[in-house]
C-alpha cells in the first residue's frame, strides 16, 4: 500500500486526473519528464546506427519523433561533435502527388521505384540545405547550389513542402543519382519535365543538370569540418489508405528506403524514417538485401515491465500535480511487491527496475513496523 497517500480527498478531483492523448503529436505529458519512458528500443535507436523505427500503431512512433524534432531526446555524438535534426512531416495525398509530380519524371527505367527515389533525392537535399543556411552552417558553394535548385524549381516557399518544391518549374530538369542496386548501372538519369510544356526544343528545354551524390559528398565533407552531423527524421507516410492510394504509398516508401541507403558511405548525413509494421513487412527487399535491411532497423516493442513503468509514470504525475504529492512511499512485504512486478521470486532493492527505485521509497514492512511502534 502507498503510506503517504492522503487519507481522504474531494472526489471532484478526480475529474483533473489526466493521462495524455493517444496520439503522440497530441500528448502534452510527453514534455513532462516524469512521464516519458526510454524503453531499450529508444535507447538502441539514439546511441546506434539504426535507421528504420518499425511498429504497430500506438507503439510511440510520432511520440519519438517529436520528441527528437523538439529536443528533449538526442542522438549521441562523438565528442566535440554537433548533431542537427531535420524533421520531415509529409501528410500526402497520394493520388494527386503520383499525378502532378510522379506522372512528370521521364526515366530509361521501367521500375517506377526510381522516379520515387529522385523525389526523395532532390527533397531531402534541399531540406538539408534549407536547415542548415537558417542555422548559418553552409559554405558558399553549397550556398550556391540551393539557390540553383530554389531558382530552378520556382521555389516561393522557406521551407515548401515535398509536392511545393517540384511542382513549379518551368523548364526541364534533369537528376543524376548514382545506384546502390546490382540490376542498374552505376548511376542513372531522369528528368522532371515542366508542368506547362513550353515552346523550346529539347535541347533548350533542359537547363539544368543536378548531379545529387556529387551534392552529397560535398555536403558530407563540409559537415566533417564542421564537426556536424545531420540526423533527417522523416514519418507521416504510414497512414492508412484505400486500396487505390496504397500502391502510390508503397512506392513512396520504396523509393524513400533506397534513398536512405544510398546516404549510408556518409557518415555525417543519417536519414532516418519511422513505418507501422504491416507496411515493412510488405516493402521489397530483394535488390537491397534482408540482412542489411535488418540490421538497420529497431522494433519499437513494449514489455510488460516498460506498460507498467508507462503506467505508474502517468499515475505518479497525476499524483504530484492534483493531491501534491512529490515522492511515493510504498509499506509492501515480499509477496506484495512480488505480485506487483509479475515476477515468480523475491528481487532484492538491487534486482528492482531503476525507474522504480528512482520514483518511489521502498520501505520494507517490517522495518515501516518499527517507525510506526
Amino acid at each position: 500500500m502507498i503510506d503517504n497517500f492522503p487519507e481522504e480527498f474531494p472526489l471532484q478531483k478526480l475529474d483533473d486526473f489526466h493521462f495524455g492523448a493517444p496520439e503522440g503529436k497530441e500528448d502534452d505529458l510527453l514534455e513532462n519528464h516524469i512521464c516519458f519512458c526510454q524503453i531499450p528500443p529508444i535507447t538502441e535507436f539514439l546511441t546506434e546506427r539504426k535507421s528504420i523505427v518499425v511498429g504497430e500503431r500506438g507503439t510511440g512512433k510520432t511520440a519519438l519523433f517529436r520528441l527528437i524534432s523538439d529536443g528533449r531526446l538526442g542522438f549521441s555524438t562523438d565528442a566535440g561533435w554537433r548533431g542537427i535534426v531535420v524533421p520531415i512531416e509529409e501528410e500526402l495525398d497520394f493520388k494527386t502527388f503520383k499525378s502532378t509530380i510522379i506522372n512528370r519524371i521521364r526515366s530509361t527505367f521501367t521500375d517506377d521505384h526510381v522516379k520515387y527515389r529522385i523525389v526523395w533525392e532532390v527533397f531531402i537535399l534541399h531540406r538539408i540545405l534549407t536547415t542548415l543556411l537558417a542555422q548559418k552552417c553552409l559554405s558558399r558553394d553549397l550556398e550556391g547550389v540551393l539557390a540553383t535548385i530554389n531558382s530552378s524549381f520556382d521555389v516561393k516557399e522557406t521551407r515548401p513542402t515535398l509536392v511545393q518544391l517540384l511542382l513549379n518549374n518551368k523548364k526541364t530538369i534533369g537528376v543524376k543519382v548514382d545506384s546502390n542496386m546490382p540490376s542498374m548501372p552505376i548511376n542513372y538519369y531522369a528528368s522532371l519535365e515542366p508542368a506547362t510544356p513550353t515552346s523550346n526544343s529539347d535541347g533548350e528545354r533542359s537547363s539544368l543538370i543536378l548531379n545529387l551524390d556529387q551534392h552529397k559528398k560535398a555536403l558530407n565533407k563540409h559537415l566533417g569540418e564542421k564537426r556536424l552531423t545531420v540526423h533527417v527524421l522523416v514519418d507521416k507516410l504510414d497512414q492508412f489508405v484505400t486500396q487505390e492510394e496504397y500502391d502510390i504509398q508503397m512506392m513512396l516508401l520504396q523509393g524513400l528506403l533506397h534513398s536512405e541507403r544510398s546516404y549510408h558511405a556518409l557518415k555525417n548525413l543519417r536519414i532516418k524514417f519511422f513505418i507501422r509494421r504491416d507496411l515493412f513487412d510488405r516493402l521489397n527487399f530483394e535488390a537491397l538485401g534482408y540482412d542489411k535491411i535488418l540490421n538497420s532497423k529497431v522494433e519499437l516493442h513494449w514489455t510488460n515491465e516498460d506498460i507498467r513503468e508507462f503506467i505508474a509514470r502517468r499515475i505518479s504525475f497525476n499524483f504530484n500535480k492534483v493531491l501534491g504529492l512529490d515522492r511515493l512511499v510504498f509499506r509492501h512485504n515480499d509477496e506484495t511487491f512480488d505480485i506487483f512486478l509479475g515476477t515468480s521470486k523475491p528481487l532484492s532493492i538491487w534486482q528492482r527496475p531503476a525507474w522504480l527505485k528512482k520514483r518511489v521509497g521502498l520501505i520494507p514492512q517490517q522495518t515501516l513496523g518499527k517507525r510506526l511502534r
